[in-house]
């Protein structure tokens, strides 16, 4: 299924639960993603948000380890949310690694901070947008 690029819009306190919305919105389109995450893992975004000193943010990308993946030697190319089961979403990242690209799995909110800290852009399974994207109504 086809893919649709997608930009961070904001991240904010939920109204009614303890936790953040990251709302993702497409680049091209009418359409939000709302994402809730627990504010355990919205620090990770909300830091990734204000990163603005590069050693801090060369730092930060590589505080982050996923089993097999060197990320302070990686490209991160992008990040594919591309399944939503049960209300939780899952993500993979697109990197490369010495000139080989892979998919790796990745928890959601981590490959968010990680597209932020590296510039990678973000990228949403069709199939998933059509099953919890919110239109903006005009």
């Amino acid at each position: 299924m086809a893919e649709v690029e997608m930009e961070i819009d904001s991240v904010r306190p939920a109204l009614h639960k303890n936790e953040r919305v990251v709302n993702l919105k497409e680049k091209a389109g009418k359409r939000y993603l709302p994402i809730y995450i627990g504010l355990s893992q919205s620090d990770m975004v909300v830091t990734a948000t204000n990163l603005e000193n590069r050693w801090l943010a060369e730092r930060f990308r590589c505080e982050f380890s996923l089993f097999g993946t060197d990320l302070c030697r990686s490209k991160i190319e992008s990040v594919i949310i591309n399944q939503f089961e049960n209300n939780v979403f899952y993500a993979k990242l697109v990197v490369s690694n010495y000139g080989k690209p892979r998919e790796v799995d990745c928890p959601l909110a981590k490959a968010i901070a990680l597209a932020l800290v590296r510039k990678a852009r973000i990228f949403v399974d069709e199939a998933v947008l059509n099953e919890a994207a919110t239109p903006v109504k005009t």
